[in-house]
C-alpha cells in the first residue's frame, strides 16, 4: 500500500500529491522530518526571528499544514503544550527517513541498506529553497545540510568500497560518480572518487570472457608487440631475454594509458581509444609504438604493428580477442621486420598532422603497410615577457633603493597563470650582475615542510644536497652561517632546523621563525638580496609569520621581499599588493606571434586572443597548439593543451611526467635513478623538454635542479599518468629515497608520507605522517602537526585490523597527547581512536592519559572527572613526579569546569607551590611551547577570584602575565590571556577583558589556536556589548555552534549569553540560555558556567514581564552555585533575586536571602559583588 504522502527533501524539495509550494508550512514540515520532536519555543524562533508573536505565527502555520496534508485516519502532527512531532502512523514516505535509517545503520549496514540510503540522497537538503523563512532558519538549514552532505559522502564511499570488494568494480566507480554529480563541489568527495578509481585500476581486471554489460562500439587504435629475442641454446637466457622484452612493451604502452593484454602466443596488445583518452588514441598509440623503438638507442628486438578501426567493447571496455582490429595488428606486426613498425592503411589514413608516413616493401592479406617516424624534436621557444611595463618599473625602482640600504615589500597578485613568477624572473635577470637573488615557494599544500620556502633559502644559502651525508651538511650550515653575522642563539635554531630529525621530541628554544627571518635579514645585510617567495597563497602559517617579520623590517634592510600569490591569498601585514589583470588584446596577439609554430592570419590570431582571456600561459599553449578549430566551438582547457604537447614529446614526455610525480625540483640524476635509465637519455630528454619550454632549469652551486613550468602544467602532466605506473612509481620513489638518501627522507616526512599514500602503503604512510607531526611540532607549527595527525588517522583506518594497526593507533594517541592539551582539531580523531582499542589506566598509563587529553574536546565533563582522579592516584602511589604533574593539572582544569572548585583549588595551589623546585612535564611543555606555570598561576587567580579573594587574584593574574611574557612563548601567553580574560570577565571588567581578548585573538591566529582564538573572540564579543560597542554576537554564536565541542559550548553559556543580554536583546539571550540548559548541548555546558546562564536567563526574563520564570531560574542559579561553593556567584545570584523577591513586596523573604548568602560567604573575601553583599544585608537587617 503507497504512503498517502511523499516526501522528497534531499534535492529540490517536492511533494506527492504537491499539497503544500514554498513558505513556512513546509519548511515546519522539513523540520519535523529532520528533528523530529522539536519544541514550539524552538521552532517559533528558528521560523520568525523577527517576530514580535512568534508563538502565533507557529499556531497558524501548523494549522495550515494539517489543513494541506492529506487526510490518512490520524492527525499528521502530534502537538502538546510545549512539543510537536510528526505522527508516527501518519501514512508518509520520505527520503530523509530512508537516509537517516542508512546512517544509524553504521558500518555494519547491509549492502541493500546502504544502497537505498545512497539513492535516497538527491543533493542538498531543501535544494533551491530560497523563498519563505530566513536568518535563523537559514542558519538551521545550512548546518544540516552540511551535516547530510557529510553522511552522504561517508555512505556512498562505504557502499563503493563494498562493490569494490565484491569485485563490482563499475559499480563501485558509478557510486563515487553519483555523490560529486549530487555534491560537485565537495572536494572531499572528489578524493574519495579519485581513491576509488585507483582502487578499480588496482583490481584485477576480468577476463575476456567476463561481459557485465552490453557491448558497445567503440573506435580503437590496438598496437601490437611481438618480441623476438635472438636465438640462444641457453634456455634460461631465451626466457630472462623474452621477459624483459615483455616488461619493456608493457612500460612503455602503459606510459601512454594503453590497456595492456597478453595474447595466447605470448604477444603484447596495448588498446588505445578508451575513456578518458579517446580523443587521442592515435596519437597516444603511435608515441607508444615510436618510443618502444628508441628506448635503448637502438631498436629492440620486437616487431610492432599498429591498426585502427572500430569494435565491440564489453561494458568493462575489454575488446573481444576475436575481433577484426587485433587480428589486423597482429597481422601487421607479423609482417614487420624485427626492430620496425608496420601500419596498415587504415592507421596511415588517420595519422596525425605531423606524423610522416612512408610505404614499405611489405604487405598483409588487406593491402599495403606503411611506416611512420616521431615528430622531430621542436626548437626552443621561450617566450620574452610582454606587457607589464607599469609593474616592471615599480619591481626596478624598488630594486635601485637597495643602493641605499632602503628594502620594500611586495606581493604580486593574480589568477594562475597571469605571469606572477614570469614577471619576478624578468626582474631577477636584469639586477643578478650586482644584488644577491634568491627564488623559494610552496612545493606542495600537503607535502610541504613547515617552513619551506625559508628552510629552501637555507638549503640554497648553504649549498646543501639530498645525496651529502649529515656531517657535509652540517660543516656547510656552520660555514655559511659564520658568513653572516646573526646571532648564536638564533644560529642555533637554524643548525636544529635543518640537522635534527623529526623524531627529536624537545621544543626548539626560542622562535623558529624569528630565527629564520633573522638569517634573511643578516644575509641581506652582506649584500643586497631581492628574495622571491612564490605561491604564498598555499604557505602555511609559520611560512607567513616569517613573512610578517621580513616585510616589517625590510624598509630598513637591503632585502627586496617579492612574493606571488593568487587573489584568494590570505593578507600578510606589510606586503603592498601589485594586482596584475589579464593583459590587452594586442599584447596576447604579440605573445600568440611569438610563440605559435608557424604564422597565423589575423583572423585566427584574434581568435586566440578571445580564448585566452589575457592569460598569458594560456595564450601560449593555445598559439602552441596551432591555431583554433572551428568557428563558435568552446575553447580547449589548459590540461587538454599540455596534454597534446607532451603528446609530441615521444621519449621525454615520460620524463615530464616523472617530474611532475615527484612533486618538486630534482636534478637528473635522480630522475635518471628513479626512471632506472641512464644519465645521458634522461639529461637528454631534460634539455628537449626545457627547449620547449616545459620544463625551467634552475642551476645553484649544489646542482642543477630541473621543475615543471608551471603547477597547472605539473598537475595536467601527473595525470597523464596511468595510475598503475604511477603507484609503482611512487613505491619505488619513496622506498629508494629511504634507502638511498636517509637524510632527505629524514628531512621531509610529508613529502615521502605522500607518496607512501599513493603507492597504496598505508602503515609507512602513518609513519612518515607522524614524523611530520613531530616536525611541525618542534617548528611550533600547530596547525600543520594538527594536519599531519588527521592524515596519519586517515591512513590507519585503511589498516586492517591486527598488531601492526594498535601499534600505530597507540603511537597516534601518544603523539596527540605530547601535542594536544589544548589545541583544538583533533577530537574526531580521538573519538575514532576510542572505539578502536581500550586502555587499562593501570598497564598503560600514557594511553589512558592521552584519552582523557582527548577527550576534553568532545566528551561531557562529568564523565571525565572520575578518570582523572583515577590517573592522579595511579601516580601518587607509583611516586612518579613527572606523570603525577600532569595528571593533577589536568584534574585541576576539569574539576573547575565540572563545578569542583575545592577540588580545582587543592590541585593548582600544590602546583603552584612545587612548580619552581620540579622540572615540568615533557607532555604540557609540549602543549604550551614552555613551562606549564604560567597558566597553573592564571587558573589559579581564576578560582581564587571565585572564591571572592580578589586583591589576591589581582597578584596572581599580575604574577602570571609577567612569567608568560617573559618566557617570549606566543603560545604560552596566549593560553594565559584566554585564562585572565575569563577572570576579568567574573569580575565585570569589560575593559580589561578587552584588552586581554584582543591580544590572546592576536596570538592564537599567529599560534594557529583555533579553541583559544575562539574563547577569546566570545570574551571580546562579551566586553564590547558590556561597554555598548557593536560586536556580532549572532555571527560568533554560529562560529561556535558550527564548531562544537565542550570549549565551544563554554563559550556560548559563559560570554555569550550574557553579551546578548547586555545588548538589550532578552528574547535572543532567553533562546540560547535554554537552548544550552535544555538542548543536546546540555551535557557539554560546564557545571561551572550554570549559575551564570541561569542568572542572565532570570534577567532576561524578569526585563520580558516574566517574574515568576525568572525567580526560578534565579534559585536554580543560586542552589548550583551553592553546589559548585562559588561565593562569588552566591553573591551575584542572591542580589538578583532579592532584587526580585524586594519588587515584589517580599521585603522580609528578600531579607532572608540576603542573609543566608552572607552566611555561607568566606570572612576574607573581598569581591566588590561581596562587600555589596554585606553591606545591603546590613542595611535590611538594621
Amino acid at each position: 500500500m503507497s504512503a498517502a504522502l511523499e516526501v522528497t527533501l534531499l534535492g529540490p524539495p517536492r511533494l506527492r500529491p504537491a499539497v503544500l509550494g514554498p513558505g513556512h508550512p513546509l519548511a515546519l514540515l522539513a523540520l519535523l522530518l529532520v528533528d523530529g520532536e522539536v519544541t514550539r519555543e524552538g521552532a517559533a524562533t528558528l521560523l520568525w526571528p523577527e517576530s514580535r508573536q512568534p508563538r502565533s505565527d507557529l499556531r497558524q502555520a501548523l494549522h495550515r499544514l494539517r489543513h494541506a496534508l492529506p487526510k490518512a485516519g490520524v492527525d499528521p502532527v502530534l502537538a502538546d503544550r510545549n512539543r510537536l512531532q510528526l505522527h508516527p502512523e501518519y501514512s508518509l514516505a520520505s527520503d530523509v527517513t530512508t537516509f537517516l535509517a542508512a546512517v544509524r545503520a553504521g558500518g555494519e549496514a547491509e549492502p541493500a541498506t546502504l544502497r537505498r540510503g545512497v539513492e535516497a540522497y538527491g543533493g542538498p537538503l531543501l535544494d533551491g529553497f530560497k523563498s519563505g523563512p530566513h536568518g535563523s532558519f537559514e542558519e538551521w538549514l545550512e548546518a544540516r545540510r552540511t551535516w547530510f552532505r557529510e553522511q552522504a559522502r561517508l555512505l556512498h564511499l562505504r557502499l563503493a568500497h563494498r562493490e569494490l570488494a565484491e569485485g563490482n568494480r563499475e559499480a563501485a566507480v558509478r557510486t563515487a560518480a553519483a555523490f560529486i554529480s549530487r555534491e560537485p563541489d565537495d572536494a572531499v568527495g572528489r578524493r574519495q572518487l579519485d581513491e576509488v578509481l585507483h582502487a578499480s585500476d588496482r583490481s584485477d581486471a576480468p577476463g575476456p570472457e567476463a561481459a557485465s554489460a552490453g557491448l558497445q562500439q567503440r573506435h580503437l587504435v590496438v598496437v601490437c608487440c611481438d618480441p623476438c629475442p635472438p636465438d640462444t641454446a641457453n634456455e634460461e637466457a631465451l626466457v630472462a631475454a623474452i621477459t624483459r622484452l615483455r616488461q619493456l612493451c608493457r612500460s612503455n604502452l602503459e606510459a601512454r594509458e594503453g590497456r595492456v593484454e597478453a595474447g595466447p602466443d605470448g604477444v603484447l596488445y596495448g588498446y588505445f581509444g578508451l575513456p578518458p583518452r579517446a580523443s587521442r588514441a592515435t596519437t597516444d598509440a603511435l608515441t607508444a609504438a615510436t618510443t618502444l623503438l628508441a628506448a635503448d638507442g637502438e631498436a629492440p628486438p620486437v616487431r610492432v604493428g599498429l591498426h585502427a578501426g572500430r569494435a565491440l567493447t564489453a561494458g568493462s571496455g575489454h575488446p573481444d580477442f576475436l575481433g577484426s582490429v587485433v587480428r589486423r595488428a597482429r597481422l601487421a606486426a607479423m609482417a614487420a621486420p624485427v626492430g620496425e613498425l608496420r601500419l596498415t592503411q587504415a592507421a596511415e589514413t588517420a595519422l596525425p598532422p605531423g606524423w610522416p608516413s612512408h610505404l614499405t616493401p611489405e604487405t598483409d592479406p588487406a593491402g599495403s603497410l606503411f611506416t611512420t617516424t616521431a615528430p622531430a624534436l621542436s626548437e626552443a621557444r621561450h617566450t620574452p615577457l610582454v606587457g607589464r611595463r607599469r609593474e616592471r618599473a615599480q619591481l626596478l625602482a624598488a630594486v635601485r633603493k637597495l643602493r641605499y640600504r632602503r628594502g620594500d615589500a611586495c606581493l604580486l597578485r593574480g589568477e594562475a597563470g597571469i605571469g606572477k613568477s614570469r614577471l619576478a624572473a624578468a626582474v631577477r635577470a636584469r639586477t643578478a650582475q650586482w644584488i644577491g637573488t634568491a627564488t623559494v615557494g610552496s612545493e606542495g599544500p600537503e607535502t610541504d615542510r613547515p617552513l619551506e620556502p625559508f628552510l629552501q633559502f637555507v638549503e640554497q644559502l648553504a649549498a646543501l644536497h639530498p645525496e651529502q651525508p649529515r656531517t657535509e651538511r652540517r660543516r656547510r650550515l656552520e660555514d655559511a652561517l659564520a658568513k653572516v653575522e646573526i646571532a648564536e642563539a638564533e644560529g642555533e635554531v637554524v643548525l636544529r632546523l635543518l640537522l635534527e630529525p623529526p623524531r627529536a621530541d624537545d621544543e626548539l628554544p626560542g622562535e623558529a621563525h624569528r630565527a629564520l627571518a633573522a638569517l634573511v635579514l643578516a644575509r641581506a645585510a652582506v649584500t643586497p638580496l631581492m628574495l622571491v617567495v612564490e605561491d604564498i597563497h598555499v604557505a602555511d602559517t609559520s611560512s607567513r609569520r616569517v613573512l610578517v617579520e621580513l616585510a616589517r623590517h625590510a624598509p630598513d634592510h637591503p632585502l627586496l621581499l617579492i612574493a606571488t600569490g593568487r587573489p584568494e591569498s590570505v593578507p600578510v601585514a606589510g606586503l603592498h599588493p601589485l594586482d596584475l589583470a589579464p593583459l590587452g588584446a594586442a599584447e596576447v596577439e604579440a605573445i600568440i606571434a611569438g610563440t605559435a609554430p608557424s604564422p597565423l592570419d589575423q583572423a585566427s590570431s584574434q581568435a586566440l586572443a578571445r580564448m585566452s582571456e589575457g592569460i598569458p600561459l594560456f595564450a601560449e599553449e593555445l598559439a602552441r597548439a596551432g591555431g583554433p578549430d572551428g568557428e563558435g566551438g568552446s575553447p580547449p582547457s589548459l590540461e587538454q593543451l599540455a596534454t597534446a604537447r607532451l603528446d609530441a614529446a615521444g621519449r621525454a614526455a615520460r620524463t615530464a611526467r616523472l617530474l611532475a610525480l615527484v612533486g618538486r625540483e630534482a636534478t637528473a640524476g635522480f630522475l635518471a635513478w628513479l626512471d632506472e635509465r641512464s644519465m645521458d637519455e634522461t639529461t637528454a630528454d631534460l634539455q628537449w623538454l626545457e627547449a620547449d619550454d616545459l620544463v625551467l632549469r634552475r642551476p645553484r652551486r649544489e646542482g642543477v635542479f630541473y621543475r615543471i613550468r608551471h603547477a597547472l602544467l605539473e598537475q595536467a602532466f601527473y595525470h597523464s599518468l596511468p595510475p598503475g605506473e604511477a603507484a609503482r612509481l611512487h613505491r619505488r620513489l619513496a622506498r629508494g629515497v629511504e634507502t638511498d638518501y636517509p637524510t632527505e627522507a629524514e628531512a621531509r616526512p610529508a613529502w615521502l608520507a605522500d607518496h607512501h599514500r599513493r603507492a597504496g602503503q598505508p602503515a609507512a604512510a602513518t609513519r612518515r605522517y607522524l614524523d611530520a607531526a613531530r616536525q611541525a611540532g618542534r617548528f611550533g607549527a600547530h596547525e600543520a602537526a594538527t594536519s599531519a595527525r588527521e592524515q596519519a588517522r586517515a591512513a590507519i583506518a585503511e589498516l586492517p585490523v591486527g598488531s601492526e594497526r594498535e601499534a600505530l593507533v597507540h603511537e597516534l594517541e601518544q603523539l596527540t597527547a605530547l601535542q594536544g592539551l589544548v589545541v583544538a582539531g583533533h577530537a574526531t580523531t580521538r573519538s575514532a581512536l576510542e572505539q578502536l582499542i581500550p586502555v587499562d589506566p593501570e598497564a598503560d598509563f600514557d594511553a589512558a592519559l592521552a584519552r582523557i587529553i582527548g577527550g576534553v574536546h568532545a566528551t561531557p565533563w562529568e564523565a571525565l572527572l572520575p578518570r582523572t582522579e583515577e590517573l592522579v592516584a595511579i601516580a601518587r602511589a607509583r611516586g612518579e613526579t613527572g606523570r603525577l604533574h600532569t595528571a593533577r593539572h589536568l584534574l585541576g582544569f576539569i574539576a573547575n569546569y565540572t563545578g569542583h572548585l575545592p577540588l580545582a583549588l587543592e590541585q593548582f595551589r600544590a602546583l603552584v607551590d612545587e612548580g619552581e623546585t620540579t622540572s615540568a612535564p615533557e607532555t604540557l611543555l609540549q602543549a604550551y611551547n614552555g613551562p606549564p606555570r604560567p597558566v597553573e598561576i592564571a587558573y589559579l587567580a581564576l578560582l581564587e577570584l571565585g572564591q571572592g579573594r580578589a586583591e589576591r587574584s589581582r597578584r596572581l593574574r599580575d604574577e602570571a602575565l609577567a612569567a608568560a611574557r617573559a618566557h617570549g612563548s606566543s603560545n604560552l601567553l596566549a593560553h594565559a590571556l584566554v585564562l585572565m580574560a575569563a577572570r576579568a570577565r567574573h569580575d565585570l571588567a569589560p575593559e580589561e577583558a578587552l584588552v586581554l581578548a584582543e591580544e590572546a585573538i592576536r596570538l592564537s591566529r599567529e599560534e594557529g589556536l583555533r579553541t583559544a582564538r575562539l574563547i577569546a573572540g566570545a570574551c571580546a564579543r562579551w566586553a564590547r556589548s558590556r561597554l555598548g560597542w557593536p560586536a556580532a554576537v549572532d555571527r560568533m554564536d554560529r562560529a561556535l555552534a558550527a564548531e562544537g565541542g565542550n570549549a565551544a559550548t563554554f563559550a556560548r553559556s559563559t560570554y555569550l549569553v550574557a553579551a546578548l543580554g547586555a545588548q538589550g536583546r532578552d528574547g535572543a539571550a532567553i533562546g540560547l540560555a535554554r537552548r544550552l540548559c535544555r538542548g543536546p548541548e546540555r551535557p557539554h555546558v560546564p557545571t561551572s558556567a550554570h549559575p551564570l546562564v541561569a542568572l542572565q536567563l532570570g534577567l532576561s526574563l524578569e526585563s520580558c514581564g516574566h517574574p515568576r520564570p525568572a525567580r526560578r531560574a534565579l534559585h536554580a542559579g543560586l542552589e548550583q552555585a551553592r553546589a559548585n561553593r562559588n561565593p562569588l556567584q552566591i553573591a551575584r545570584c542572591a542580589a538578583a533575586l532579592a532584587d526580585l523577591q524586594a519588587a515584589a513586596g517580599e521585603t522580609a523573604t528578600a531579607a532572608i536571602t540576603l542573609r543566608a548568602a552572607v552566611a555561607e560567604l568566606p570572612p576574607e573575601a573581598d569581591a566588590e559583588a561581596i562587600t555589596a553583599l554585606r553591606q545591603r544585608a546590613g542595611q535590611t537587617a538594621a
